[in-house]
């Protein structure tokens, strides 16, 4: 540490897990950080889609009780992004049973094209309001075997928005779906979905943001002529 360091007032200070530094410039020649960007469907990222659009991409399955999973907007709950949010609701279950809400047709819908031998961060916000909930952070891989980001874990009632996440490893695949299991009965809505690669040692995921996209305006397409803006000699 620095002759001058004081704990978040003045100086520098390195331990084996910390950089702490209140002043002055930081100077490498690269700096790496876990700053990746959004894997997902636009639509699977903060549900902003058309609810329609959900009913046949996005599904559930269940050993016991039933389990649905619909899009709700700012009538049912104020979401963490947007406007509209994903709405899980479990009812008549066996504890312990993994009830799995998958995004896309179906578990073999293999929509998220992944690299072999590498580690993928998966986050997400979750509002539960009412008991605590088993829930984990899963993936199928394109070679039909159920994997998962984190175990099955209690989170909280506490009312409030709570960022998740777990990381996963990939093998000899090439494709995943992302689904999300619970093992509890009750409600609880999700929203700021986030899949990255893991870009440095730590396997904390970085701020959310919105996949990228492309749009193109169809009313401008034109075809059968060629146009240049080079002068002609």
């Amino acid at each position: 540490e620095s002759s001058n360091y004081s704990a978040g007032v003045a100086g520098y200070r390195l331990s084996n897990n910390t950089l702490e530094i209140n002043d002055g410039t930081i100077r490498a020649a690269a700096l790496q950080l876990q700053n990746g960007h959004n894997m997902l469907h636009p639509a699977y990222a903060d549900f902003e889609f058309l609810s329609t659009w959900y009913t046949a991409n996005v599904s559930t399955s269940t050993p016991s009780g039933t389990l649905t999973a619909t899009i709700v907007d700012t009538v049912t709950i104020t979401p963490k992004y947007g406007i509209q949010c994903l709405r899980i609701v479990r009812s008549g279950g066996t504890a312990g049973d993994d009830s799995d809400t998958w995004l896309g047709a179906s578990s073999a819908a293999y929509n998220i094209p992944v690299e072999q031998s590498t580690t993928y961060i998966f986050s997400l916000w979750i509002h539960n309001s009412t008991t605590a909930k088993n829930i984990q952070l899963k993936a199928r891989s394109s070679d039909g075997t159920f994997r998962s980001f984190d175990s099955m874990t209690s989170r909280p009632a506490n009312g409030a928005w709570t960022r998740y996440s777990g990381s996963l490893t990939t093998g000899a695949y090439d494709a995943i779906t992302i689904g999300i299991s619970t093992e509890t009965d009750g409600t609880f809505y999700c929203d700021g979905l986030q899949l990255e690669p893991k870009l440095t040692a730590s396997t904390s995921p970085s701020v959310w943001k919105p996949p990228s996209q492309t749009s193109i305006d169809g009313g401008i397409i034109r075809t059968g002529e060629i146009r240049s803006t080079a002068l002609a000699n």
